[in-house]
């Protein structure tokens, strides 16, 4: 690497040049200069920008070969996705990808170009100034002044933005207005206006100002009063402690000996100032450097997780035992993948703009890069437009959205009531133009918001792997311009992003033209919208099981890892299943063996009323009951913990109902064992207090002194209404469940353990002591804590076994027990089903025949009816049935 052509945009001309790294150059080889309308449309920018390249490359010598191209433009940009924010001049490029539709342009001109990095006008300058001058400063300070002022500083080795990462200069405060008023070619055009310099002749710019100066007094004082202020500006902008040199550059500073002596009279700090003479050159050498520098970084990982990423393809075998990915067919020729087979269906569509929108999480640069491939190859031209463009400034959203992400607490939020278009600033959106004689292309994450009329492209993420994502930076919250701390992502995810994405796919699902599995950005899957929407018509009146997941943690166990097929044998542990947790899991559907998921909350948006039955018009899209695995088997006890009362989590964290929850023990091993509720007379201050210096010195606490245990066997049920103490002990396969709400758990002690990062887990004492039962305690524990199965019904070889839960909880659970079959009837609520004992049993409903294996998990929406459940197996089959009073 290191052949790279250049190019610097100003606000009236391009300078482009040959930069050369690979002999050690430190200059730039060969430069032309052409001028720019920045009021042109976007055809004609795009062309001037095209041919300048175009230019350049031809003065290649035979051994050279372009690395890529870099370009210096003035902001506001975003510089690492290369889309246009610039909205006071270059309008018609505002939200247009600059990146993507340059590298799609010049493929049509056969100038190959995979690599094209973008840099802030005043950055590429100061950058090319330090690369070629050794300036004797760790603090500089760099300025641009033009059409505008630019700014940039570096300090400790770090390239910032604006004066030591703070806002840009061009926006801060002086005087009466902002500091672009008094220093651009703006305001010496206007002092030149009032007192008619000229004759009544209109100034086109300084250097012609500057060429009278020297006949007109008049002129002269107006370079005289611009120096002054400078100055003055200057002054109070920093201390001598924060910069050691000043370089200043800009088509103004050509003219730097007519305000020199007012400005060196009026500036009172003793730094060294630097003025550069060829600042388009400096700007050229810094972007280059900028790209040389980022041409060798390695490539970002897109997840980190143990579990692998979805196939494409089902395995055509069917396993022995627990399938991790189960299906529900489509019919065949129904799903496509790649993303060769969806430009040929966009080509098809009678439309010259589309619309690509997404869920969160969506790895926006790694999806268009691969759809600019092929449409590259099929000699189509595009315009790519980014939504983000659009985005209100990030601190605007951050001040939206402060009251509902809990401040400092690191997992707690309340969820946020507002939708996306909140995010956005209407002026911006409308702005986001197409040319209508070119494809063009809007894309990210509500880019249906802006109105575009043509085909909608939507593109899902399972909520899993956006939080591989996260965890290693690949992707950002909604509105965010970089990734934060991957936990205080997921918060937001929770309480904020997920909620206002489902809102938009619920206003979207009917307009989808195509929608895509994105989990793969190098292989996509894809089925036509009406193709969906059919598939999502036949599941909700039908059994379905969704895709399970599977996560390690601190006290997790191995005997998932051990029993299910798929999974990662060398991960450290399994301590989660997620069987059925609504807001995360997802639903694959299969065509000619092709596997496309989608999120489960699709399914309530197009019928909630078949999935929930009597139950849709109190819960809507919120499907309340949540079944997960926690496995502690050959691991360690979970922390002890408890959970919200309905009136705390409504009020704290704006839920709908609270995590009620019961331990199903699908196997224990003889010493497994369950902690429950308190020993009696347990003071709560002294249980506090305990806990508390605990949680200070890292003592261990007598744990059983407070809390009774009990011990734990296969198919009991533990009752667990909120606020009550519990925690399962090593030794437990407990298939827990819940009302949907899953992750308000409030920890008191965690027996001094660090999490799989090696950080401590972070306790919540004082929400648990606000929440806290300290009447279940004693021998009423066990009385009512603990269910008591009592036979319901029975027949030849079946019975049904009702499993009473607490008077709290707001579902109840049987056990279905048979030999050769059993006959069930939905009764218009929905039913969830895990197989608790038995090899297999076949579901036979009027759509469908499914096959559940031992421990999967099948949801059987209220519009089934009935349905028949036929064991497969010589003995008896257990079913563990759960469904809402």
């Amino acid at each position: 690497m290191g052949c790279y052509i250049a190019l610097d945009i100003g606000g009236s001309h391009i300078t482009s040049g040959l930069v050369d790294f690979k002999n050690g150059n430190k200059k730039v080889e060969y430069t032309c200069h052409q001028p720019i309308n920045n009021n042109a449309n976007v055809e004609e920018l795009l062309a001037d920008i095209t041919d300048c390249i175009v230019a350049v490359s031809k003065q290649l010598t035979t051994s050279q070969k372009i690395d890529g191209v870099a370009i210096s433009i003035p902001g506001p940009f975003d510089y690492k996705k290369g889309v246009s924010c610039i909205d006071h001049k270059f309008k018609s490029l505002f939200g247009l990808d600059l990146k993507m539709s340059l590298i799609n342009t010049l493929a049509s001109k056969e100038v190959k170009v995979d690599k094209i990095t973008f840099l802030n006008d005043a950055q590429s300058f100061l950058l090319g100034v330090l690369y070629q001058k050794s300036l004797q400063s760790e603090r500089v300070l760099g300025i641009t002044l033009g059409t505008g002022i630019g700014s940039a500083s570096y300090s400790e080795g770090e390239l910032f933005s604006g004066f030591l990462d703070e806002n840009a200069l061009y926006k801060s405060r002086f005087r009466d207005g902002i500091a672009e008023d008094y220093f651009s070619t703006e305001w010496f055009l206007n002092q030149a206006k009032e007192i008619n310099i000229g004759n009544g002749n209109t100034i086109t710019g300084v250097k012609e100002l500057a060429e009278k100066a020297e006949n007109d007094q008049a002129v002269q004082e107006i370079f005289d009063h611009f120096g002054e202020n400078l100055a003055e500006y200057l002054n109070d902008l920093f201390s001598e402690k924060q910069v050691d040199s000043i370089v200043f550059g800009g088509n103004i500073f050509q003219s730097f000996h007519l305000f020199s002596k007012s400005f060196r009279d009026h500036f009172k700090n003793s730094v060294e100032l630097y003025i550069a003479d060829k600042t388009s050159e400096y700007s050229l050498l810094g972007a280059s450097a900028h790209l040389h520098k980022a041409s060798k970084d390695e490539p970002q990982a897109i997840r980190n997780s143990v579990s692998p990423v979805l196939p494409v393809l089902k395995n055509k075998e069917e396993p022995d035992g627990y399938d991790i990915y189960p299906t529900f067919p489509l019919s065949d020729g129904k799903i496509n993948t790649g993303y060769k087979s969806l430009v040929e269906f966009i080509l098809k569509q009678d439309s010259n703009q589309i619309v690509v929108d997404g869920n969160v999480g969506t790895v926006w640069e790694e999806v268009i890069k691969n759809l600019n491939r092929e449409f590259i190859s099929t000699g189509t031209d595009i315009h790519w437009y980014s939504i983000e463009a659009a985005f209100k400034p990030e601190d605007e959203i951050d001040s939206m959205l402060k009251g509902y992400l809990g401040g400092d607490d690191p997992l707690f939020g309340f969820n946020y009531p507002g939708k996306m278009k909140n995010y956005f600033n209407e002026e911006s959106l409308s702005q986001i133009s197409h040319d209508q004689n070119t494809l063009s292309i809007l894309y990210g994450t509500g880019a249906a918001l802006a109105g575009w009329e043509g085909p909608v492209v939507y593109i899902d993420q399972p909520k899993n792997e956006i939080q591989y994502r996260s965890r290693v930076g690949s992707v950002t919250n909604l509105g965010a311009s970089k990734p934060n701390d991957a936990k205080k992502m997921y918060k937001r995810f929770y309480f904020v992003d997920w909620p206002v994405c489902n809102k938009h796919k619920q206003e979207l699902l009917p307009e989808i033209t195509i929608f895509v599995d994105g989990q793969r950005p190098e292989t996509i899957t894809w089925t036509e919208g009406n193709y969906f929407r059919k598939g999502l018509e036949q599941m909700v009146e039908s059994p379905f099981r969704v895709r399970p997941w599977f996560e390690p943690g601190v006290w997790g166990g191995h005997w998932m890892q051990e029993r299910f097929e798929g999974l990662n044998p060398d991960a450290e542990n399994y301590a989660w299943s997620f069987e059925i947790i609504a807001p995360e899991n997802g639903i694959i559907f299969e065509s000619d063996g092709i596997m496309l998921e989608a999120g489960f909350e699709f399914l309530l948006y197009h019928n909630n009323k078949a999935v929930l039955g009597q139950h849709a018009e109190e819960y809507g899209n919120y499907f309340p009951l949540r079944f997960d695995y926690l496995d502690t088997m050959d691991g360690q006890n979970l922390s002890l913990q408890c959970h919200p009362k309905l009136d705390y989590i409504k009020e704290n964290f704006g839920e709908l109902i609270t995590q009620d929850e019961t331990y199903y023990i699908l196997d224990a091993k003889p010493d497994a064992h369950v902690y429950l509720g308190f020993q009696e007379n347990v003071k709560p201050g002294q249980f506090q207090d305990e806990f508390e210096k605990c949680k200070e010195t890292g003592k261990k606490a007598d744990v059983e002194k407070y809390v009774q245990t009990f011990p734990a066997k296969q198919h009991d049920l533990f009752l667990i209404p909120a606020g009550t103490i519990h925690c399962s002990g090593e030794n437990n396969l407990v298939l827990e469940i819940s009302n949907t709400p899953y992750i308000f758990t409030f920890k008191i002690y965690d027996w001094q353990r660090v999490d799989l990062d090696g950080n401590p887990r972070p306790l919540n004492i004082s929400r648990a002591m606000e929440n806290l039962d300290f009447g279940r305690n004693g021998q009423s524990v066990g009385k009512e804590l603990i269910s008591k199965p009592e036979i319901k019904d029975n027949g030849d070889d079946w019975e049904i076994i009702n499993l009473p839960t607490h008077k709290e909880h707001l579902y109840s659970a049987e056990r279905l027990e048979f030999e050769t079959s059993i006959r069930v009837y939905t009764e218009n609520k929905f039913h969830v089903l895990n197989l608790v004992e038995g090899e297999s049993v076949n579901l036979i409903s009027d759509n469908q025949k499914i096959t559940l294996r031992y421990a999967e998990t099948i949801v059987i929406p209220a519009a089934t009816g009935e349905y028949v459940i036929e064991n497969n197996e010589a003995g008896k089959a257990k079913v563990l049935k759960a469904f809402m009073k």
